[in-house]
């Protein structure tokens, strides 16, 4: 199970920006776009994983942050792709290596 705990600030100490020339975004939302490399906590087959945007399916759950700190899981119910070219970025942060991208839990690599 996921548990939930006090959001935690953390320090974003880089950021390396970079062109894409794909991202895709879930559930029809394409205010929250996200490379094909971007590792997601997720949750699927009732057990949790980090794993690539890229390889994310149908039927899976994000891990949804709700602004006060509770959680709450999102099903994928459709996966949208752009192939134009994209600057995205890749923040390092501390003291955790986990923060919160477009309200979903995502890892810093």
């Amino acid at each position: 199970t996921l548990t939930a705990g006090s959001l935690v600030e953390v320090d974003v100490v880089d950021i390396v920006a970079s062109q894409r020339n794909s991202v895709l975004w879930f559930n029809g939302d394409s205010t929250k776009k996200y490379s094909l490399t971007q590792p997601f906590f997720i949750k699927r087959n009732n057990e949790y994983e980090i794993i690539p945007s890229s390889i994310i399916e149908q039927g899976d759950i994000l891990i949804n942050i709700n602004p006060d700190g509770s959680i709450s899981e999102i099903e994928v119910s459709s996966i949208d792709y752009d192939s134009s070219e994209y600057m995205v970025y890749q923040f390092s942060c501390e003291p955790q290596d986990w923060f919160i991208a477009g309200d979903y839990l995502v890892h810093n690599k």
